[in-house]
């Protein structure tokens, strides 16, 4: 009884800091995947495949 609150606070604190990380790597998803194909003029919608060959 005694390791069992240890545990479940090890347990709680584990959560909490998954639960941060994944909402920062959402943060940086929408960073990445928004942000930055925009900022060298490339539409953040393109498939990519016109990113060499002329139109």
């Amino acid at each position: 009884m005694a390791l069992s609150v240890p545990a479940v606070l090890t347990g709680v604190v584990s959560a909490f800091v998954l639960y941060a990380m994944d909402t920062l790597s959402r943060a940086l998803e929408i960073l990445i995947w928004k942000s930055l194909p925009a900022a060298p003029g490339v539409d953040p919608g393109s498939d990519g495949e016109s990113l060499g060959s002329p139109a």
